[in-house]
């Protein structure tokens, strides 16, 4: 859904049409006996994980690899789950949209402390001057509604400042989904046209994407 909605916001999806599915992989995060304790707080696990089981291991396909096309733009979705962050550590992300003259990226790990950065690298130095002119051009259009944002000019790449208060964390972002969502089902807002088709797309790659990394695991047996 973060993908559709950042190529094509407020546009709907036609799944027969713009969407398809290329290839997929799947793979375990692998949890041993302790870690299943230690989540379930069971003694023994329940006799219907045993197909998952390898020895006292427990295989869970929870991390996946999809390739895919939408409106004919290559996506690459590639997702994780480890047991637990490490110590001191967080969720991470890394987001990249590549461009004829740049490319733009969200990093989220231990560089940035586990907080979301957005930045803007030029694909050759020669344009870095035009692509810096059209970051501030973008910046100056959407200060009236994100005041303080800025960009910062690092020698070979930038770096957009968002103030704090634009900072909204996974768990308040959740908060303000959920809110928009009961508006529509409360009737206060009408439901936009292109929110059912772009949520059918969504759920379309998620499952086409696994039944096809089910069927590349099953032939590499």
């Amino acid at each position: 859904m973060v993908v559709q909605w950042m190529l094509h916001p407020h546009r709907p999806v036609d799944v027969d049409r713009d969407v398809s599915i290329m290839s997929a992989k799947r793979w375990p995060t692998v949890l041993s006996k302790a870690d299943l304790q230690a989540i379930t707080g069971e003694a023994t696990l329940p006799r219907y994980l045993n197909d998952t089981l390898d020895g006292e291991d427990l295989h869970y396909y929870c991390n996946s690899l999809v390739n895919y096309s939408i409106q004919g733009v290559h996506v690459r979705l590639n997702v994780l789950w480890d047991f637990e962050s490490s110590i001191g550590g967080g969720d991470t992300h890394f987001a990249v949209f590549r461009g004829s003259r740049s490319r733009v990226e969200v990093r989220q790990g231990q560089a940035e402390k586990f907080q979301p950065e957005l930045f803007i690298t030029p694909n050759r130095m020669m344009d870095y001057g035009l692509v810096r002119r059209a970051v501030e051009l973008r910046v100056q259009a959407i200060q009236p509604e994100y005041p303080g944002i800025s960009v910062i000019d690092l020698g070979t790449h930038f770096r957009i400042a968002i103030p704090t208060e634009f900072r909204v964390g996974h768990e308040a972002h959740f908060a303000q989904v959920t809110k928009q969502f009961l508006r529509y089902v409360r009737g206060q807002d009408p439901l936009p046209a292109w929110e059912k088709a772009n949520m059918m797309a969504k759920y379309f790659t998620t499952t086409r994407g696994v039944e096809a990394s089910r069927t590349a695991s099953n032939r590499g047996r």
